[in-house]
């Protein structure tokens, strides 16, 4: 008798398990078609030659470049590999697009701080490590290009090297 309990409980708990499974899997296999048409349509593809990946569509690299060119705006890119992410050229400024979450100035030691994969770290740190991966930077300043929604602190006394932007899409206009 234990055993068969034991048994239903296993087949009660996978069949609660698939039922949260399966839906993911449907949204992945129904939506990842029409993301990659709509990639392989957009002029990111066409200039980057990015190979695509889900979530691709909706990354901040994505969203202004295409932005950028349908405005327009005189701007050189050079998309990033494993090690570095995307950065750009504009006004002869070299723009780098952020891989952390949030930054926050601590209130205890007035330093900025980033957060990133779950933990706060100094944003200095991250940011001479950003600036060594841009060549020919000693001839342009280099920013790191962040969206108001990620910025948790007064935005009076941001580090000179964050440009704070409403959107990816408005950066620049």
């Amino acid at each position: 008798m234990k055993n068969n309990k034991k048994v239903l409980s296993s087949v009660v708990v996978g069949l609660l398990f698939c039922w949260l499974i399966i839906p993911a899997v449907l949204y992945l296999l129904i939506s990842a078609p029409f993301e990659k048409r709509k990639y392989r349509a957009s002029r990111y593809f066409a200039d980057t030659g990015c190979n695509f990946s889900l979530g691709i569509t909706s990354s901040p690299e994505y969203r202004f470049y295409n932005q950028a060119v349908a405005d327009g705006l005189d701007f050189r890119y050079f998309p990033g590999d494993e090690d570095h992410r995307d950065w750009f050229i504009y006004n002869n400024t070299a723009y780098v697009f952020p891989d952390f979450d949030a930054i926050a100035q601590d209130d205890e030691t007035g330093k900025w701080q980033i957060y990133s994969e779950d933990e706060w770290s100094d944003f200095y740190d991250y940011f001479s490590g950003v600036e060594s991966a841009i060549p020919d930077k000693r001839e342009m300043p280099v920013r790191v290009i962040v969206p108001h929604d990620m910025i948790q602190s007064p935005e009076d006394d941001l580090p000179e090297a964050v440009y704070a932007v409403g959107s990816y899409e408005t950066a620049f206009r």
